[in-house]
């Protein structure tokens, strides 16, 4: 059986945060984080788990099944299951004896059997649903799964500009919004011999402190993946 950290908090990814009062089961994959032994899983077969997640919004206990799917994919490798939507989930559901809710009422897809989100639209309901997490500081922030590091430029004069300033009184101090984005400044010339063309701007590297006025240094330009 895998091995899992009691009390352990995991974050899960949803298009669907309307359908959070018809989870079914914690889907998540082989390589997990969470799956800590190695021979737990047998490659094309699911396991149930003995182990549940701790529903955020009703307390309610969900099974958790470790189990590779194409709806799983290595930087997004768990999922909730949700029977209502998903025929997949419903296939689950069925195999593992796990008891799906129905949550989507009619044709106009009014909620039902979701408390307080009942007789709203999907849509509706997506909105509330999203200020609510928000509120309780457990999601709710539209993002999306297939975010990735960006290389953005290496460390050369025609680098992205990182827009923080370095004040000897108040320490690292991020540029305010309205002076966004930091541009580079014109050079006659590059050579090789003269360095980073930059450090002889000095009107450009000793710029104001924007916290206490006084004198800054030092914007840089990244060769890190952000």
């Amino acid at each position: 059986m895998p091995e899992f950290p009691v009390g352990e908090t995991i974050s899960v990814f949803t298009e669907t945060p309307e359908l959070l009062y018809g989870v079914d089961f914690l889907q998540i994959s082989s390589s997990h984080p969470l799956v800590s032994s190695t021979d737990c899983h047998v490659q094309g077969q699911r396991l149930l788990t003995d182990l549940v997640m701790i529903h955020p919004l009703t307390g309610q206990e969900i099974p958790i099944i470790v189990g590779d799917s194409h709806l799983l994919t290595a930087s997004n490798n768990s999922r909730l299951g949700i029977s209502v939507i998903c025929d997949e989930d419903k296939e689950l559901a069925n195999q593992f004896g796990v008891k799906a809710v129905p949550t989507v009422l009619d044709s106009q897809h009014r909620l039902c059997n979701s408390d307080w989100l009942d007789g709203l639209s999907r849509e509706e309901a997506r909105v509330v649903c999203s200020e609510r997490l928000q509120k309780l500081k457990i999601g709710g922030w539209p993002t999306s799964s297939e975010l990735r590091d960006w290389l953005i430029s290496r460390q050369r004069y025609w680098g992205t500009p990182i827009p923080i300033v370095h004040c000897p009184s108040c320490g690292i101090v991020p540029v305010p919004e309205d002076q966004l984005p930091v541009v580079l400044p014109e050079v006659d010339s590059i050579t090789r011999e003269e360095g980073n063309p930059l450090i002889s701007n000095s009107e450009w590297i000793n710029t104001p402190c924007p916290k206490c006025g006084g004198a800054g240094k030092e914007k840089q330009t990244p060769w890190i993946r952000l």
